[in-house]
């Protein structure tokens, strides 16, 4: 009878495990469409709003060791509210990076009279590498409407990743919200909640779960000028594991294989990199010449091979049969031949600024996506894979982002990224107009690019063939002004060599021609010059009080010297709106931005010259009103004009 009860109570126990793993295995069944399909209530503060996301739940579960499986649910329901709502979403696109499988895909439309428009796996189709962001299943909404819900489900088996960041903050509220993460197995796992998002809480049968649930997530405010995504509502995590159980640790494990591999080198290894160091054509080169050119030599001779293993990173076998498994191999050689060249440097590491703020205290191989070189002695950085970005250029993308600094001499700091000044990265536009009828405006322009804007102008110019350039060229030309005919065209200085610094500019010239520059009235003539300035958004229309930062990108500077010659029997009448001179200083007196113009007149040539510069890629918010009167004053150079009148002479003849 003992043994019967024994087995009766074994075999509820296995129920009852089998039941609880059962359930944690399809964790993503808990979830399904809502029973009815009446409309749900919506909140009243959301009745104004485009579209409402009633519910917006999300679910990350692990699996295995390692772990070996992650599966992603999304389920949402909508209330769309008017066209804007329903462009929005109408379709929907699943991201299919990493993705084995979708396991299950629901989609239904709920009218507003409750008829229901069902929509299966057979809906979906794909589309490769969408707007550059790779590729994506997307499935259109059936039948929807204003006034309507949209409901849908999915779940993807994933290859692993062991990090992630969710956004919650979004366009349109959500009413209310989930967020789950559950991770089987002894993993030891690292969550940190950004801007509002709700601490995690436990799940209660002890098991590693974390979820969060959340009430009336307003949605982000859009602002011009500004990065929207460091300040969305967000919940990252990193699955660490074993010694990797702390951000600390992390970090001082990157550290050392940074520190090791790339700044200790072995006496045989150093005479290894400097005998090759000793074939560059560099006894007479800069320090800046030095270093493009063993960029240029790596990028040039290298092959990456992507098959990862430690031992190819040994800097004899990288030497002799020009082959790194991965691009840290790259980084070695590098480093080697920068210090047989006797030039200090440093390694940081940091990330992309416009999908996340860098954090120090987060663990670093789930957030760091970019690595530089920095050189102290000429306080420069360099993209060391990228021949597009020569030294002193860095992506606006990393520009004033924290960083974590590895130094030769041993040791670390972290500090934001430096930005190259505007002495040596600039747009300067040399215009040139002459009436040569009574409507048409002969133009002679060329523009010079510097720097950052030169570097992105390059590397497009690389990706075009002959047909494409000249396509290209004629097409710039056309906006350099309003329906203007391009006549020739020229692109000087497309390419830069390693003895070139970025100060090279990279200059297209036009020859035009245009009957929109030039108004005649009963008597007078009138020079439309706002068509000549790159047009840049105004904050006329915003509202007085910002809530983030005001973000360039990079430091700007653009220069205008428009040279006008004044047709015989005329003279200007409105020389006097022609000077300006706006800025913005900080409390310590410093020019922050600015707009200067003035002339010179020399017989019937005016000189109109226009300065309009940032000197820092970002301003803090409290000084809104400060940087917004200079920014109107900059958009307001669209309606300038010079008016010309008869001379006396010309009058009384």
């Amino acid at each position: 009878m003992k043994n019967i009860l024994k087995y009766i109570f074994l075999f509820l126990v296995f129920i009852m495990v089998s039941q609880s793993v059962f359930a944690q295995r399809n964790r993503w069944k808990q979830y399904n469409f809502k029973d009815s399909t009446a409309l749900s209530p919506v909140d009243s503060r959301y009745a104004d709003e485009d579209a409402v996301e009633l519910k917006s739940i999300k679910i990350f579960e692990y699996k295995g060791l390692g772990p070996s499986t992650l599966q992603k649910t999304v389920y949402k329901l909508i209330r769309i509210n008017t066209d804007i709502g329903l462009e929005d979403y109408n379709k929907v696109a699943i991201p299919m990076y990493g993705v084995r499988k979708i396991v299950d895909f629901k989609v239904r439309f709920i009218s507003p009279n409750g008829k229901v428009t069902v929509m299966n796996q057979n809906d979906l189709y794909e589309i490769d590498n969408l707007e550059g962001y790779g590729d994506f299943k997307v499935f259109a909404i059936k039948g929807a409407e204003i006034g309507g819900e949209i409901e849908y489900k999915y779940t993807l088996n994933l290859y692993p990743s062991k990090s992630h960041i969710e956004i919650y903050y979004n366009d349109y509220p959500i009413q209310e919200g989930r967020f789950e993460l559950v991770a089987h197995g002894a993993l030891s796992v690292f969550i940190k909640s950004y801007n509002g998002f709700p601490e995690l809480e436990v799940d209660s049968d002890g098991r590693q779960a974390w979820y969060a649930d959340l009430k009336n997530v307003e949605p982000i405010k859009r602002e011009k000028y500004t990065n929207n995504t460091p300040h969305r509502m967000k919940i990252s995590y990193a699955i660490m594991g074993g010694s990797d159980a702390t951000p600390f640790t992390q970090w001082r494990k990157k550290y050392n294989s940074v520190f090791d591999y790339c700044m200790q080198f072995s006496k045989s290894e150093k005479k290894k990199a400097l005998k090759l160091y000793q074939t560059f054509p560099l006894s007479d080169a800069s320090d800046e010449q030095k270093i493009n050119y063993i960029k240029k030599y790596c990028n040039d001779s290298i092959n990456i091979t992507y098959a990862y293993t430690y031992a190819e990173y040994n800097l004899h076998n990288i030497i002799r049969y020009k082959t790194v498994p991965t691009t840290f191999g790259m980084l070695i050689l590098q480093s080697a031949l920068y210090e047989a060249a006797g030039i200090e440097y440093e390694i940081l590491l940091t990330g992309d600024k416009t999908f996340t703020e860098f954090s120090s205290d987060y663990p670093f191989s789930y957030m760091v996506d970019k690595t530089l070189f920095y050189f102290p002695n000429s306080g420069q950085y360099l993209e060391p894979y990228s021949e597009f970005y020569p030294l002193g250029i860095v992506k606006t993308n990393y520009i004033s982002q924290e960083a974590y600094f590895i130094k030769k001499s041993s040791g670390s700091y972290y500090q934001s990224i430096i930005p190259v000044d505007t002495s040596r990265s600039n747009a300067k536009y040399h215009i040139h107009l002459r009436l040569v009828d009574d409507h048409i405006v002969e133009i002679n322009w060329q523009t010079h690019y510097k720097g950052y804007w030169a570097a992105q102008y390059r590397r497009l110019l690389s990706y075009l063939d002959k047909k494409e350039r000249k396509e290209f060229l004629k097409e710039k030309g056309k906006r350099s002004s309003v329906n203007v005919t391009v006549h020739d065209s020229e692109i000087i200085n497309d390419t830069l060599s390693w003895k070139d610094t970025i100060v090279k500019p990279l200059i297209f010239t036009y020859q035009l021609s245009s009957d929109m520059l030039i108004e005649k009235g009963a008597d007078d003539l009138i020079f439309n010059l706002g068509y000549l300035f790159q047009t840049r958004s105004d904050l006329y229309k915003e509202e007085e009080e910002r809530s983030q930062d005001i973000d360039m990108g990079n430091p700007i500077k653009k220069s205008y010297i428009i040279k006008v010659e004044i047709p015989e029997n005329y003279q200007i009448a409105n020389l006097e709106d022609l000077i300006e001179d706006v800025k913005y200083t900080n409390e310590e007196g410093e020019v922050q931005a600015g707009l200067a113009s003035n002339y010179e007149l020399n017989e019937k040539l005016l000189v109109y010259k226009v300065t309009e510069y940032f000197t820092k890629s970002s301003y803090p918010a409290a000084d809104y009103e400060k940087i917004r009167t200079v920014i109107n004053q900059m958009a307001d150079l669209k309606y300038k004009s010079l008016v010309l009148q008869p001379t006396e002479s010309s009058s009384t003849e």
